[in-house]
């Protein structure tokens, strides 16, 4: 067995080169003294030689110089985020979201708010777009946006025509088709991710939209479509030739909604099903019902936004300040 010997230091201040005491150092540092021939205790971290004094610094935090040249303290805004919004992996505003919940998005990336919808599992609906174009860049939208369920926007525009954010005049921005071509189209569309199984086979899409300028027969189109059939459009259309708001149902059925006056906003509304063998769809302008129902037949499925002109003719300027897109199908 090993007995400890009666002699020699047994503690660290019996040392020979260590301080004598302990008493009136509470929470100073250990520090080798200025000669150097011994271990000293210091006043506090600021005591280092290329720390900052730590007197008057009360709540600020430590941060480490310019070129790595020691510590300072700084306050609580001149380091890293101080609020929720400035994470990179967090929502940009709080604004529209009052009242939802924080969930991960759907490509585990990132945070964003969500609607209560019931709980894990509930079934719809569940606003799976909802775009306002205000945050965009200004310019051509083609390769703008980030969203939990769809991809960029992808601008198919032929030769004189536009498909660009601008200012709306109220401080925001839309998005403007502008067709002076008579051969070609405005086209901007917007795909759903696949494998999300987000899909929408039971919905409701929501546009607020307007023609500033509105050429014989010229057409301005806001759909949901199958993006693997064609002719296959949900939505509505203004008409050049007689300045309508029309409704179309994916199974080619069309009718008027109502009339239509250059540069006034309208809210149209659909909802859509595409379960059973008809289907059916109704329809709502500035939230008055105008539409009862249609069929719904055609297609498999609704996973693609497309906002257009007609080819044919010019003279048209169409603006869209919103997208909206709520499935009912889909279960979180």
């Amino acid at each position: 067995f090993i007995t400890r010997m009666p002699y020699g230091p047994t503690t660290f201040l019996e040392l020979t080169d260590t301080p004598a005491k302990y008493e009136d150092v509470s929470n100073k540092i250990v520090k080798v003294n200025a000669t150097p021939e011994a271990l000293i205790f210091g006043a506090d971290i600021s005591d280092l030689e290329d720390v900052d004094a730590i007197i008057g610094q009360a709540g600020k935090y430590a941060k480490v110089k310019a070129e790595d040249a020691g510590i300072e303290w700084v306050d609580g805004t001149g380091g890293g985020p101080t609020t929720f919004l400035c994470l990179t992996d967090t929502p940009a505003g709080y604004a529209g979201h009052s009242g939802k919940f924080c969930k991960v998005n759907v490509g585990e990336d990132g945070l964003e708010f969500a609607a209560v919808n019931g709980g894990n599992g509930a079934a719809g609906p569940v606003k799976i777009f909802d775009s306002d174009f205000d945050n965009l860049d200004l310019g051509n939208i083609h390769g703008k946006g980030a969203y939990s369920y769809w991809g960029t926007w992808v601008n198919a525009s032929g030769a004189d025509c536009t498909a660009e954010i601008v200012a709306d005049g109220d401080d925001g921005r839309m998005l403007r088709l502008d067709d002076q071509s008579g051969a070609n189209e405005c086209h901007a569309s917007l795909t759903l991710t696949e494998g999300l199984y987000a899909e929408v086979l039971m919905g409701v899409v929501e546009w607020k939209v307007r023609v500033s300028a509105l050429g014989a027969n010229s057409r301005g189109y806001f759909n949901i479509q199958d993006k693997d059939v064609g002719a296959t459009e949900q939505g509505g259309y203004f008409r050049g030739d007689s300045t309508d708001v029309y409704y179309r149902s994916s199974s080619g059925q069309t009718g008027k909604l109502v009339d239509a006056v250059v540069d006034t906003w309208y809210v149209v509304r659909t909802l859509f099903n595409r379960l059973g063998y008809y289907g059916g769809s109704v329809w709502w302008v500035d939230t008055v019902f105008k539409q009862g129902s249609t069929r719904t037949n055609a297609g498999n499925k609704f996973d693609k936004l497309v906002l257009s002109t007609r080819d044919i003719y010019s003279g048209n300027v169409f603006d869209i300040k919103y997208v909206k897109v709520w499935s009912l199908n889909y279960v979180q």
